[in-house]
């Protein structure tokens, strides 16, 4: 029939594709994320929001790869064929959660998790304002050093474990090549690295790591483990030391500019002084004060604002990190007691790491893990010892923050319709094996 003839140059390939036989059912091939050309595209991507969430998608993938690398099989097979077996989180793992909160708070756009769960909703409404209008304050500084610390720390790390992975160890690594590398980047040229204080402690770590992997002893194994994300963590916190300080300090020095600003204008007024000279004036009077109301805000940014959004629970930073469950002890088995320094030769300069950054008031426990003020490298550090050592066998940080089509878009260029903010719910449980493994009482 003349109605039932194909188009002229239409074949079978324009059929639409069954979704059984999507290219989308499975995720993105894992070596992509090691790729110098995909560490190239995430650096590059303009927009923030898009960035932050490749960057996260790229801990997510280089923590599972790590993570066979250094015990043979992936954490699902381990888990299905040893179910008793204790997992051991990497650095990437939790540096994908901190990311995926960090994001929430890198755009003019949302309000963070805490003001969307802590204040009734008519405050909220007036409040989410107010705060996104002083976020964008400044030519948007806020966003702009959350997205500069957010690639120094991406660019460090990434390197190395790209080394690592595809070179013949930690020992192959060439800190020179590392540095050339993170400061070949613009916008990273000036990047206080220091060989000494940043890319020889990172080497360490993957020492301790390269250690775990031929450990059989699950005590010094998890040890080994914890050693390397204190000292990973506390590389990559210093390095982002002065971004934090820009986002704390900003509100406060936006109000006293904006205070000052307006005396300046009563000074023109009244006196005759032109006001550009009477606000240089006023900015450098009363530092003192200036630095106390910094310290009060960033106090209460800490106590009542920060948190850490988890697949399972949100913690906020300025408060003791609890127990994943309220019966269970606040570190696992592995992890409650320091163990003996001379089972192994790594294990002295890890208990001494441990113990210099522990400020808990409570002997194996968390009292006193709290954090005062973010912007000091300590507290950050004593709260983050406290977060690895109690939820380093947390299997839900194994879980993906993104479903597989999210993956596809993120690869593509493409904003992904879940967020992955666990605090809103946007992550989703695997499938569990059978319904006796979610009774509480048989875990």
């Amino acid at each position: 029939m003349a109605g039932s003839a194909e188009p002229t140059g239409t074949t079978a390939a324009a059929s639409p594709i069954p979704p059984w036989e999507s290219r989308y059912e499975k995720a993105p091939d894992p070596t992509w994320f090691t790729d110098q050309k995909w560490f190239s595209v995430v650096y590059d991507t303009a927009d923030a929001d898009l960035r932050a969430h490749r960057i996260a998608l790229t801990y997510y993938h280089l923590g599972r790869q790590f993570d066979a690398f250094l015990h043979g099989h992936d954490f699902c097979t381990r888990q299905t064929e040893a179910p008793s077996t204790a997992l051991n989180a990497n650095w990437f793992h939790f540096a994908m959660w901190g990311t995926l909160t960090v994001t929430q708070n890198l755009t003019t756009q949302r309000s963070p998790q805490r003001l969307n769960s802590g204040f009734p909703a008519p405050l909220r409404r007036s409040l989410t304002p107010a705060i996104l209008r002083t976020r964008a304050a400044d030519g948007q500084r806020v966003g702009r050093a959350l997205a500069w610390g957010q690639l120094a720390i991406f660019v460090s790390a990434t390197q190395m474990v790209k080394e690592v992975l595809q070179s013949s160890g930690i020992e192959g690594v060439d800190q020179n090549d590392i540095l050339r590398r993170v400061n070949n980047r613009p916008g990273l040229r000036n990047t206080k690295l220091d060989p000494t204080r940043h890319i020889e402690p990172m080497k360490q770590a993957f020492r301790y790591y390269q250690a775990a992997q031929v450990e059989s002893d699950p005590v010094i194994q998890g040890w080994l483990m914890l050693g390397g994300n204190v000292l990973l963590t506390a590389a990559e916190q210093d390095i982002a030391n002065s971004a934090i300080e820009v986002v704390l300090d900003h509100v406060p020095q936006h109000v006293g500019a904006a205070i000052d600003w307006r005396l300046a204008k009563l000074s023109e007024r009244f006196r005759g002084v032109p006001p550009n000279l009477a606000y240089a004036l006023l900015e450098t009077m009363h530092p003192d004060k200036r630095r106390v109301m910094y310290t009060l805000w960033s106090r209460f940014m800490t106590d009542q604002v920060l948190v850490m959004a988890l697949p399972t629970e949100t913690l906020r930073l300025g408060r003791d990190i609890p127990p994943r469950h309220r019966e269970w002890p606040i570190f696992p088995p592995d992890l409650r007691a320091y163990p003996n320094p001379a089972a192994h030769k790594y294990l002295p300069e890890i208990v001494s790491l441990v113990k210099s950054l522990d400020r808990t008031v409570a002997n194996s426990g968390t009292r006193g893990s709290a954090a005062r003020d973010w912007r000091r490298w300590d507290e950050r550090m004593n709260w983050a010892l406290a977060l690895m050592r109690s939820r380093q066998h947390d299997d839900t940080l194994f879980w993906a923050p993104y479903s597989v089509a999210d993956q596809w878009r993120i690869v593509n260029g493409e904003m992904p319709e879940r967020l992955g903010d666990a605090s809103s719910l946007d992550v989703q449980a695997p499938a569990a094996e059978s319904v006796v493994e979610l009774n509480r009482e048989t875990r």
